[in-house]
Parts: C-alpha cells; structure tokens; sequence
C-alpha cells in the first residue's frame, strides 16, 4: 500500500464513486455510494453498513456466551487483509485510506462480515470543489436485505425469503410478522428507498448494543467509544 505521498496528497480531494454488490443472494443487492477518498476503511466499514441497512455495532459487538462475533475486513485486490479485530479496529482501519485502497479505476476490493462477501469496484473518481470531507451517499441501488439481527447469515435470509414467497406454508404468517421493520412496513427484498438512506447519511443516528452480562464498564465505555467514532453514527 505504499505510494507517492504527493499523489495521495492530491487524490485525497477527489471522490470515489464505488458499486458493492453482494454475493450472496441472487438476484443480486448492490448500492453505488460516494465517499471522499481521505475516508479511512474503518469510516468505509461504517457507511457500507449503514448502505445496506446493517449496525456495524450490532454484529461485531453482540455477545453468545461469552463469544464476540469478529469485525469486517477488507480484501484488496493486492491480497492484503485489513482489518477483522474482535474487540477495535487494528492500526491499518485507522491509516489506511480510500485513496489507499482504490488509487485507480482498476483497483478493487472484497468487503467481508461473517459469511457475508461483497465486491467493490470503481466506477469514477471526481474532485470535489469543497476543501470538507464529504458525507458518504447513495446514487444507485437495487434490492435490500435484513437486519443482522434477524438474518445474521445469507443462508438465513435465503430462507426468510423461500417462507415469505411461499402464502401456503404454515409458517408464513409467522415470518411475514418476524420481518415487519416497523409498523404497517412490511419487509420487501425488491424495494429500495434511495432517499431514505441519504436522509439516514446526514441526520442522527441511534447506536444499539448487546453485550455480555459480565462486560465491565470500562470495556462498555470502550465499545461504545469505538462504535461512536465512525461518520455514519455522527456527523
């Protein structure tokens, strides 16, 4: 990842503009999101969460018995891993940069989180006319999954979905009721609201966490403090 520091000095003022489709599921779930390329991988982890509808806090942070679920990380098209620390991001989520990460058209990157895969690719890099760093946004997607919390791997969600494009199965009604995300708004693997995510970019956010009974208040404090430090939760 070494590169002419000059360079990156004046990329760092662009845009990327990146398509993350995921593997997992057919017909395919994509978004095609704007990020600023001084946007860190732990900063990109977070608004590719919050992209497809996920809390970054809610999978990495949740515990079984005792067992915290690892992080995300990236795979770059160098065979680099970044990231997947259980507890914090490791030193390379922190330094490493979008820039770093896509320095050309070409580069491209997998994103993982558990059994989850997604490809990322460029589509362009712009410079933008504001010194600011830029809040990520969505110009283009197709399709939505579900919450971590409900399908925590894509052999769940591929079930919710054989149960829900089946009426006649006994426990239809059920999922049909298990994936209702709020009231009256039953869930849709066809339907993607753009304008909704965008809106989710610039305003407040709402962190939830499940930890252990035993988690002690100092290692609460640190969890929450790691959560809190990405963009998507704060402006």
């Amino acid at each position: 990842l070494a590169r002419n520091s000059e360079l990156h000095k004046q990329l760092q003022c662009r845009e990327w503009q990146l398509r993350e489709t995921c593997e997992n599921i057919a017909p395919p779930c994509f978004r095609t999101l704007v990020v600023g390329g001084a946007h860190t991988l732990f900063d990109l982890s977070g608004t590719l969460a919050e992209a497809f509808g996920w809390s970054i806090a809610q999978y990495n942070y949740r515990s079984g018995q005792g067992t915290i679920i690892p992080g995300s990380y990236f795979v770059t098209s160098d065979g680099l891993t970044v990231g997947g620390a259980r507890h914090k991001p490791c030193l390379l989520e922190r330094k490493v940069k979008v820039v770093h990460l896509f320095p050309t058209t070409n580069d491209w990157a997998v994103w993982k989180l558990g059994d989850w895969s997604f490809n990322i690719q460029v589509d362009g890099i712009t410079k933008y006319k504001h010194g600011k760093l830029p809040m990520p946004r969505c110009v283009d997607g197709e399709r939505s999954l579900l919450p971590l919390t409900i399908c925590p791997t894509p052999q769940a969600l591929k079930e919710v979905h054989k149960l829900l494009a089946d009426p006649t199965h006994p426990r239809h009604q059920e999922m049909l009721e298990h994936t209702t995300l709020s009231e009256n708004t039953a869930y849709n693997p066809d339907q993607f609201d753009m304008n909704l995510l965008n809106t989710t970019f610039k305003g407040d956010r709402q962190l939830q966490l499940w930890v252990s009974a035993n988690t002690s208040k100092e290692e609460y404090n640190q969890i929450v403090c790691n959560c809190l430090r990405r963009p998507f939760f704060i402006d």
